[in-house]
């Protein structure tokens, strides 16, 4: 609310304290899998191709003559390998790395931050355990049950909220239940 600003401040508006802008960016992924056990996989992410800028003339929301900075390319790759662990047992393995070019956020000089691991193992395609580690600090977990037309999902997730210096964690929690037909 515009009373909230503090009264010896100049200048502080709307318009001098936000930027607007209009912008359209495109993806595009591959995902190669070999025809071999455990089906090893290779995929990649170019995201904001051409770069993702914001200068239409005018914002979507409120006018100003600031724009947001543009969203530079990025390029994540991943690998997998989905071993059969039993007669109706099935597993996935992956390892991704967000932003193999170092293109977006080039004060970053915390590697760890852009490691990603998972493990999910199916018991007959009805009950599913997730398990993992987000940049290579928060542990995620879930627990998945796909019976007839029901689906109930439980998760657990955590971002690094802090800076390049200090971690800090934001844990967050999930629950989904769905009816499929």
């Amino acid at each position: 609310r515009r009373d909230d600003i503090y009264p010896a401040s100049t200048d502080l508006s709307d318009k001098t304290l936000a930027s607007s802008g209009f912008g359209i960016g495109a993806d595009g992924g591959i995902m190669v899998t070999a025809p071999i056990a455990w089906l090893p996989s290779i995929a990649g992410v170019y995201r904001d191709i051409g770069r993702t800028s914001y200068n239409a003339p005018a914002g979507m929301f409120m006018t100003t003559t600031t724009r947001p900075d543009s969203t530079p390319e990025t390029i994540d790759g991943a690998i997998s390998i989905a071993p059969m662990l039993g007669k109706r047992v099935r597993s996935v393995w992956t390892l991704e790395y967000r932003d193999v070019t170092n293109n977006y956020d080039k004060t970053e000089t915390d590697a760890m931050r852009r490691y990603h691991g998972g493990l999910e193992i199916g018991f007959a395609d009805s009950v599913f355990l997730r398990g993992g580690m987000n940049q290579g600090r928060y542990w995620t977990g879930g627990v998945e049950l796909a019976i007839l037309n029901y689906q109930f999902q439980a998760a657990s997730y955590a971002e690094d909220i802090g800076d390049s210096t200090t971690h800090r964690e934001d844990r967050r929690y999930t629950v989904k239940f769905a009816f499929r037909f």
